[in-house]
């Protein structure tokens, strides 16, 4: 077979890689009504072209142009990532001071493992080990986290600090819930499609959620906002390996997809934090509603996506399950136009979509639970799904009554006991739950 000249570039990639053709298939109705033709490197013309003895297979996929020039590696990617409009992100981050480096060193490693992650081989002892030793920094940050948690609304409630229900609730994510879902990106959902940077953010967030609780500690302002910007950027980084894990896991899963999504929504919550501890008012908004916004993006658009992947595998009903998950999805930046735009009927519009979303979920979940085999995640889920219920009630009932004028909940109010449904029991006790469940998996790693 020989080069149609009148393609505008051939992606050339190892054939007898189950990820590498599971990647062609994934992007071919993309990249070929784009000019882009596909060929394996154990193709005549291809190994001719590119002078490769037999047998032989380069590490990097290459892309060849009209014009002869041969592209590869992360390079490759980029090329191909700037002819796709919704993969173009991927090529301004690449574009940034620092990320090209990154992801080089990423793709490298995927390249090298490549046959480990498509599970056509064992998972490499040393990765393996490697990932054992996040699992482990996971849950000791977790734990420490839960105990400055504890001393800190301990505090609060004895009134040796003045901060309010709002930065206690919001607490809960960087020191405790954060920790924990990163045990289960590690194991419970598909860990495969982790990147290997994912390291780097595991080992930032206990000094970055420090960096936090110190902020809080503070009065608003340039060094408060000074400690926020760690978060920020573990937020950032979160985002990138969303970004990673959507490439290399596709959208065919939703129960990871809805993960990732979560993933990419966590630096607005970031950046809001950032923005109330620095005392600003973006876009006319002003206080509790800019910690809230930063709530919001921490537990509903984050956490509340990854459990409601993790339900995924429980609930039998997917056509329903779809339903509550894209709700969900699409809820959040709904609401978020919503309040941009100070439109009463799209926020109302936007908070009946995720409270019906999330009801369902938690009618779905609490249908599943026989699935379920570890007696004490069974009870946790159980009282998540319930909590979500009251929490999600309570919510539209807000709604309603800021659409019709006639609110009779205080913002602050509406914090506090929105904040205990959704916070501590729907979010850490489905976590929790989720945590129990799936080290049923890993007896020898316990």
């Amino acid at each position: 077979m020989s080069a149609p000249a009148e393609r505008r570039g051939w992606v050339l990639y190892d054939g007898g890689c189950p990820l590498c053709s599971g990647l062609v298939d994934r992007f071919r109705g993309a990249l070929e009504p784009r000019g882009f033709g596909f060929a394996p490197f154990q193709e005549r013309w291809v190994r001719e072209r590119l002078g490769l003895a037999a047998g032989e297979v380069p590490e990097e996929m290459k892309v060849l142009s009209p014009e002869g020039e041969l592209l590869g590696g992360v390079g490759a990617v980029l090329h191909l990532a700037s002819r796709i409009p919704w993969a173009r992100p991927l090529a301004w981050i690449g574009g940034l001071p620092g990320f090209r480096h990154l992801l080089d060193r990423e793709y490298r490693r995927i390249a090298a493992n490549r046959l480990a992650i498509s599970g056509a081989c064992p998972l490499p002892s040393a990765l393996d080990a490697e990932r054992r030793r996040r699992v482990r920094v996971s849950a000791a940050s977790a734990g420490l986290g839960a105990a400055l948690w504890s001393l800190f609304a301990a505090a609060e409630l004895g009134g040796a600090t003045s901060l309010g229900p709002i930065p206690v609730v919001f607490l809960l994510a960087p020191l405790i819930l954060v920790p924990l879902a990163f045990r289960l990106l590690l194991r419970g959902a598909d860990s495969s499609v982790n990147p290997g940077f994912f390291r780097a953010a595991v080992l930032l967030q206990p000094l970055a959620a420090g960096a936090v609780l110190l902020s809080f500690l503070l009065p608003p302002g340039v060094p408060a906002g000074l400690l926020a910007v760690p978060w920020l950027l573990l937020c950032l980084l979160l985002a990138l390996a969303g970004l990673f894990r959507l490439f290399l896991g596709g959208f065919a899963r939703l129960e990871e997809v809805a993960i990732d999504v979560g993933l990419l929504f966590l630096p607005v919550g970031g950046g809001w934090l950032l923005l109330s501890r620095l005392g600003a008012s973006p876009i006319g908004f002003a206080e509790p509603i800019v910690m809230l916004t930063a709530v919001h993006f921490h537990f509903t658009a984050f956490i509340a996506p990854l459990l409601a992947g993790m339900a995924g595998r429980i609930v039998k009903k997917r056509g329903l399950y779809r339903l509550s998950v894209l709700g969900l999805l699409l809820g959040t930046p709904s609401l978020a136009v919503g309040w941009t735009l100070h439109s009463p009927s799209l926020k109302l519009a936007a908070v009946a979509l995720l409270s019906l979303s999330l009801i369902l979920l938690a009618l779905l979940g609490l249908r599943g639970l026989g699935a379920i085999r570890d007696g004490r995640a069974e009870g946790l889920l159980g009282l998540s799904y319930l909590s979500l219920l009251g929490g999600m009630a309570l919510a539209f009932a807000y709604g309603l009554g800021e659409f019709r004028g006639t609110g009779r909940i205080a913002i602050p109010d509406m914090a506090l006991a929105h904040g205990l449904a959704n916070g501590l029991g729907f979010c850490l006790c489905g976590v929790l739950g989720w945590v129990l469940e799936v080290e049923a998996d890993y007896p020898r790693e316990r």
